[in-house]
């Protein structure tokens, strides 16, 4: 008797039933997807996000510049020589040298 001989010693499991109850739990668990969507928070036009940097000097300038749209609440970096531009151009977001810290 070969390994592909064992369905024969369960005579209750065909591979027709297999197959039938595997698209039944698929039906029902695709059933259960497409009515459960979460709906979508609405955003006015003047909502906007509230941004925490790490790494605000170097290439964190330019990344912190281009979020400049938004509200920049916090930066971290840890040579605060190099940040200082982008401190300057966001006065109100508070600095920190520790990621850790700012988190």
């Amino acid at each position: 008797m070969s390994k592909f001989d064992s369905s024969l010693s369960n005579p209750g499991m065909t591979r027709r039933k297999f197959l039938y109850y595997s698209a039944l739990a698929a039906a029902g668990a695709s059933a259960l997807r497409t009515n459960a969507r979460p709906t979508p928070r609405t955003l006015n036009s003047t909502d906007k996000l509230r941004i925490a940097c790490v790494g605000a000097g170097g290439k964190g300038e330019s990344d912190v510049a281009l979020c400049g749209g938004e509200v920049i609440v916090a930066m971290c970096d840890l040579d605060e020589e190099r940040s200082a531009t982008s401190r300057r151009n966001f006065p109100n977001a508070k600095f920190y040298v520790d990621w850790r810290e700012m988190l």
